[in-house]
C-alpha cells in the first residue's frame, strides 16, 4: 500500500490537530487571597501553580507573614518571605503583601507575631501534602511544640508591599 505525500501530510496535520484538541488549555495564573486575622490564616491550606501569587492580607490586630522550613517552625527560612509587620486598628490593612509562586513545592508559613506560631498555631502550607512531614497537621503541631524564641523579621523581602486592590471574596 502506498501513500502519496500529500496524504501522509493531511494524516499529519489531523493528528496534530487532535492532539492539540485533547492537550488541556494553561490556566491563566491566579491570585489567591489570604487573610490573617486573631484566628489566624484563612485558608492556611492550599494549592498554587508557577505564575500564581499569593497575596496577604490582615483584618485587625498585627501580625506578620513569614516563610520557614517545614522541620524548623516558626523560625525564618534562609532565603525565605518575610512581609515585616501588619498594624492594624479592626481594619484591613492598608497595605497587603503579595508572593510570587516560583514553583511546585511545598511551602510553609507563619505568623511571626509574639504568641501566634508557638502558643497559638498560626501556620500555613502551600503544595502541602495530606499527610507526613511537609503536611499542615505536622507543621502545625511542630510549631505548637516549638520552645525556641519565634523570629520575626522586620525587613521586607521575597515579595511586594503594595495598596489593597478590591478583595474579591468580599466583592
Amino acid at each position: 500500500m502506498q501513500f502519496s505525500l500529500a496524504s501522509c501530510l493531511m494524516l499529519m496535520g489531523a493528528a496534530t490537530s487532535a492532539m492539540a484538541l485533547s492537550l488541556p488549555k494553561n490556566k491563566p495564573p491566579t491570585t489567591i487571597v489570604v487573610t490573617l486575622s486573631d484566628n489566624g490564616f484563612q485558608p492556611n491550606e492550599f494549592d498554587a501553580r508557577v505564575g500564581d501569587s499569593v497575596e496577604f492580607r490582615t483584618s485587625g490586630g498585627s501580625g506578620s507573614v513569614v516563610e520557614s522550613a517545614f522541620d524548623v517552625p516558626c523560625q525564618l527560612r534562609h532565603a525565605g518571605f518575610s512581609s515585616g509587620m501588619f498594624e492594624t486598628n479592626g481594619a484591613e490593612t492598608s497595605r497587603v503583601f503579595i508572593v510570587p509562586i516560583t514553583n511546585n513545592k511545598p511551602l510553609a508559613f507563619y505568623n511571626g507575631a509574639t504568641d501566634r506560631c508557638n502558643v497559638g498555631g498560626h501556620v500555613g502550607v502551600i503544595n502541602g501534602m495530606n499527610n507526613g512531614e511537609q503536611s499542615l497537621s505536622d507543621f502545625k503541631s511542630k510549631a505548637l511544640g516549638f520552645k525556641g524564641t519565634v523570629e520575626n523579621p522586620t525587613i521586607t523581602r521575597g515579595g511586594d508591599l503594595k495598596p489593597p486592590a478590591p478583595n474579591p471574596a468580599k466583592d
